[in-house]
Parts: C-alpha cells; sequence; structure tokens
C-alpha cells in the first residue's frame, strides 16, 4: 500500500473544540484531545456521527502558546471504532488556517518531531 500523506505525524494527545460550521456559532459541538496530528491536518475521537465533507472549525490547544491555533478542517474519513467514551474516529484535513497561526502550529509539530528523533538517535547511538 502507498503512503498518501504529506506530512509527516505526531501522535500526541492535544486539547481542542470544535464546532460544525452548519451550526449556531455558539454551539461548540465537542472537546477532546487529539490522537495525532501533522501540519495537514489531525485525527480526533468523537460521540458524533458526523457526515463526510462536512467542514469543522477547530480551536486546537497547543502548550507552548496562551491563545488557541483557530482552523477550519474538512472531515475526510470516518471510522467507527470505539476509542475511549467515544464511538468514532475523525480525519480532518485543515482547509483554512492563518499564516501566523499556520507557523505557530508548523513549529510546535517539527520542534515536536525533531526532539523525538533526537531522543531516539540517542537511544539507538
Amino acid at each position: 500500500m502507498e503512503e498518501r500523506r504529506k506530512y509527516l505525524r505526531l501522535s500526541k494527545s492535544l486539547q481542542i473544540n470544535y464546532q460544525d460550521k452548519r451550526l449556531d456559532a455558539l454551539n461548540i459541538l465537542g472537546g477532546c484531545r487529539t490522537k495525532d496530528i501533522s501540519c495537514g491536518g489531525l485525527c480526533f475521537p468523537t460521540a458524533y456521527d458526523l457526515p463526510f465533507g462536512d467542514i469543522l472549525k477547530i480551536d486546537i490547544s497547543l502548550p507552548e502558546f496562551l491563545n488557541p491555533v483557530k482552523s477550519e478542517g474538512k472531515i475526510v474519513w470516518k471510522k467507527e471504532e470505539f476509542f475511549g467514551n467515544y464511538r468514532y474516529l475523525l480525519g480532518i484535513k485543515f482547509t483554512e488556517i492563518e499564516a501566523d497561526e499556520e507557523c505557530k502550529l508548523y513549529g510546535y509539530i517539527n520542534r515536536r518531531i525533531e526532539e523525538k528523533a533526537r531522543t531516539f538517535v540517542s537511544w539507538i547511538g
């Protein structure tokens, strides 16, 4: 099977809040923690059976920053798989993120991946 990912994935549990753009702006659907994240998207568990193609507003809390990174993403896959108390895993592809927010997210992810690589190299070295 050919790998289709353009970005390295970071298995990291980050707090997010999300809402479906079709719903009232004040209606936060949920908050949870990511299963993994990359510069192209993220995966998280949910109790909601959201349809493919829906656009979500997603606030991602990064430990290094006071304010969450604001983004939008499209549901590109969904698995019915129990993950803790949740019933579904959603795959999200980022569709909109401001340039300064993108820099924060990319910087955070790349620093964590570099830290993991240094730890691995020192472990095998």
